[in-house]
């Protein structure tokens, strides 16, 4: 779906938990929502010290991402264990000058990665990735799976945005999670990959996304670091 025709409605979504080393230490988490993780990651890059930056914790895909927000923001606002975890005025003063909610909690990790897991019962489409392992609820239990392969569109790169081949230099036109080539056709970047390569293996999902990049960072790493990133 081109960025000039999407909408939030009938589009994935993420919700994300995500802290830095410095937070970390105090037991606080900022939840949120997104449908564009790159850009995201632009804004917390420009909003905090270099010394710390920000890494997800947990990051949890599905349509019906707004509606799980609202479920975390009224989990966060009970007391639990006799405590309220949600607290308040924190993202003013993390984030000077943004609007938004008080999206931000303090609570062991343990904790959160629980409800977190819980929601999945309560949105069955959804799928919870945490260190490097993928949960989703299926057949009356929460099942551990392997990460998912990388999807253009999670990461906020949609129909028409360009990506560039950094093996020939060539850009082309996103399209269903592929590209475009030069007759127009849809290609997958692991088929496309191999048919210049020319060589056996290294032609799998992840490989063929190895080699194209996105504003200038390299899509495989994008789709790791949101997934299965390094502690600041």
């Amino acid at each position: 779906m081109s960025r000039k025709n999407r909408t939030t409605k009938d589009n994935v979504g993420i919700v994300y938990l995500f802290t830095n080393k410095l937070y970390e230490r105090e037991n606080l988490y900022k939840y949120g929502i997104t449908i564009n993780p790159f850009q995201r990651k632009r804004v917390q890059s420009n909003s905090t010290p270099p010394t710390y930056p920000f890494y997800d914790r947990i990051v949890m895909f599905s349509k019906s991402y707004k509606e799980i927000e609202k479920r975390l923001t009224k989990i966060f606002d009970e007391k639990i264990d006799g405590k309220k975890i949600l607290l308040e005025n924190k993202k003013k003063e993390l984030f000077p000058g943004q609007k938004g909610g008080q999206e931000w909690v303090k609570a062991e990790l343990s904790l959160l990665v629980d409800i977190y897991k819980g929601l999945l019962k309560e949105f069955p489409d959804a799928q919870m990735c945490y260190q490097g392992k993928r949960y989703k609820f299926e057949n009356g239990k929460i099942r551990v799976m392997k990460l998912p392969n990388c999807n253009l569109e999670f990461l906020g790169i949609l129909d028409g945005d360009t990506i560039k081949c950094t093996i020939n230099h060539k850009v082309f036109k996103v399209q269903n999670n592929g590209i475009l080539d030069s007759d127009g056709q849809e290609k997958k970047l692991s088929g496309y990959v191999k048919t210049i390569v020319k060589r056996e293996g290294c032609t799998n999902e992840w490989a063929g996304f190895m080699y194209f990049e996105y504003k200038g960072h390299n899509i495989y790493n994008m789709w790791q670091s949101l997934l299965n990133p390094e502690e600041g």
